[in-house]
């Protein structure tokens, strides 16, 4: 199965969305959107939870992942609680 730019983008933007820097609130002026309020950042959160609570079965997806694409995993993040 071959996946396009447009669906693999339309994943990107399903977790962060496009003109919302991820900076910390004091560095954003006034009323300017924050990533961490965001629908998209929410969504984020989740997948990192279910990631941590069903840990073998994400590892098993990167493995997949590593066998197809050559991608290293990064996911050590998820147990410092990275989303």
């Amino acid at each position: 199965m071959k996946v396009t730019r447009s669906e693999l983008l339309d994943v990107v933007y399903r977790f962060y969305p496009r003109s919302v820097r991820n900076f910390e609130r004091i560095h954003v002026p006034p009323n300017e959107p924050v990533y961490e309020d965001t629908e998209e950042h929410r969504r984020l959160v989740e997948a990192a939870n279910r990631g941590r609570a069903d840990y073998p079965t994400w590892e098993a997806m990167i493995h997949r992942l590593y066998e197809r694409y050559s991608l290293q995993n990064e996911s050590l993040n998820l147990f410092a609680g990275g989303g």
